[in-house]
């Protein structure tokens, strides 16, 4: 019963930290940084874009061009872009939010924190790759893959470290089992 008092206690404590984030990222951070952030997402998503294209050139669709913001598909006339939202930078900055309240050490927390936003950037690659593919081969679906597959695998993805990744590997969290 107590194991299972705590996991609610922790579980209450990662939402909440991920509620304060939103609601500070959307107002503070939002009026303090807002030209630092828009450069941050406009370097992030060309970024992405350009690791995109080597992909898809990679696996053999060569029928595009790459501009500024966008890659255009030649063969269907279609393209993507990454929008802010896109970059992946506000997922980043969620996850060091969640991990810093681990009770772990602080070079194991930053580890821990590097590794999980390249898992994050690595998740978001693979997204902005099969959305490509979804705008080539079925364009109809694509909004509904985008806003309601693939948003939500980007939680999950944030959720499955801290659980898995962070809070199994947290000394507190160790010391707690030990003791039931």
């Amino acid at each position: 019963m107590k194991k299972s008092y705590r996991d609610i206690v922790s579980y209450v404590l990662f939402i909440g930290t991920t509620l304060c984030y939103y609601f500070s990222y959307s107002t503070i951070l939002k009026l303090l940084l807002n030209t630092s952030i828009k450069e941050v997402y406009t370097h992030l998503g060309k970024f992405l874009l350009w690791a995109n294209a080597f992909i898809l050139h990679s696996v053999g669709f060569l029928n595009f061009t790459i501009t500024e913001d966008k890659i255009i598909f030649l063969d269907v006339n279609r393209f993507i872009s990454i929008g802010p939202g896109c970059s992946g930078f506000k997922q980043s900055l969620l996850i060091i939010c969640v991990m810093s309240v681990l009770m772990i050490s602080w070079k194991r927390k930053i580890l821990l924190i590097l590794n999980s936003i390249l898992i994050l950037q690595l998740y978001n690659l693979i997204r902005i790759f099969l959305l490509s593919l979804i705008m080539i081969y079925l364009p109809d679906i694509w909004k509904f893959s985008h806003d309601y597959v693939f948003r939500p695998g980007y939680y999950l993805v944030i959720f499955y470290l801290w659980e898995f990744h962070g809070r199994k590997n947290s000394l507190g969290f160790q010391k707690l089992l030990a003791l039931n």
